[in-house]
């Protein structure tokens, strides 16, 4: 007990596992005419929803500031142009040739196979792609989708349009701007990982835009939503995992709190401060659907119970509750340790 002000107490618990609130007559019966239990079913399910709910709309006005006030654009940097591709004939150019450096091969976890490979390193003098056909493509559209392609969205709208006529917006190392057209090359040649364009990129650079605030609002609302999906099919997939194990050793499809702080220092390291905050309405977004979830003690698992208990006329005992509350409990500890376990094997990998 750390201090108690007015009818509150305030605690420091042993387990870093979250903060809470315990409701009197959460755990049973009260005389108390105020407790919990003795609250209409409507009054206790907004009581127990209040979490998910504000979770959700913590998410909601942070995707709403980012896309109002400075939404991350992608910004296509050459590295270098094909000879007699598309890209030279509009009059793009790459930057210049710097050195050739040995790099190590890593596998989609991430960790060295132990062969490396020739690399020629060029600097940023080459022309930037910062739209095409007058459109701009923001950078947590593509961290919201499931396309597994690697393709940014610039690339892929290219890639989409064989043979086809497009307009670049383009900025070149001088900083004078200018818009050429360019007709992409055909299905056939894009096939061949010969590129739409026919350039290599650079490192992605970001640019930044404002929306209307109704607009804004509505990016922000479908953000949630989205984020809200990949929860849930990240989920199906861990799931799926527990009964049958990837046989290529795959990382599992969610991450504990090791593997969480290990995200947020790449993410505070080496991107925008915008991309923190993005970060952090991503995990208020998960939040809210993982209470939600009718798991027992989540919130999601107390409504359930608390529809069992109107619908059966309060036919389940205080004593069985609490069981199905401690069995949860015990359930998600392991489930917890378990994560944990494979975040600290993935970092090690």
């Amino acid at each position: 007990v750390l201090f108690r002000r007015g009818e509150t107490t305030y605690t420091l618990n042993w387990l870093p596992i979250g903060g809470f609130v315990r409701l009197e007559g959460e755990e049973g019966e009260s005389l108390d005419k105020r407790a919990f239990i003795n609250q209409r079913l409507r009054t206790r399910l907004w009581i127990l929803l209040a979490g998910v709910i504000i979770n959700f709309l913590i998410a909601w006005v942070i995707f709403t500031l980012i896309a109002f006030a400075a939404e991350p654009t992608w910004k296509v940097r050459l590295r270098t142009v094909m000879d007699d591709s598309p890209a030279a004939v509009a009059g793009l150019v790459g930057g210049e040739y710097l050195r050739t450096e040995e790099v190590e091969i890593r596998d989609e976890r991430g960790r060295p196979t132990g062969e490396t490979r020739s690399i020629d390193i060029y600097d940023d003098s080459g022309d930037l792609i910062v739209a095409i056909d007058g459109q701009e493509f923001p950078v947590f559209d593509d961290l919201l989708t499931a396309d597994t392609s690697g393709r940014i969205a610039p690339i892929a709208y290219l890639a989409e349009r064989p043979g086809q006529e497009v307009e670049l917006t383009v900025e070149h190392a001088d900083g004078s701007a200018e818009t050429v057209e360019a007709t992409l090359r055909s299905a056939e040649e894009i096939a061949q990982n010969l590129g739409a364009l026919g350039f290599t990129q650079n490192s992605p650079d970001y640019g930044s835009r404002s929306n209307g605030l109704v607009e804004s609002i509505g990016i922000g609302l479908e953000q949630t939503l989205t984020a809200s999906t990949l929860i849930l099919r990240g989920l199906g997939e861990f799931i799926v995992s527990i009964f049958a194990p990837p046989e290529d050793d795959a990382p599992s499809p969610i991450s504990g709190p090791v593997g969480i702080v290990s995200v947020i220092g790449v993410v505070r390291d080496s991107l925008p401060p915008v991309f923190m905050l993005f970060f952090v309405g991503l995990l208020s977004a998960n939040l809210a659907i993982i209470n939600a979830l009718p798991f027992p003690p989540l919130d999601g698992g107390r409504v359930t119970m608390a529809l069992l208990q109107a619908v059966s006329r309060n036919g389940i005992s205080p004593a069985a509750e609490r069981m199905v509350y401690l069995t949860g409990f015990v359930l998600l500890m392991m489930l917890l340790v378990w994560v944990t376990i494979s975040d600290i094997s993935n970092l090690a990998a």
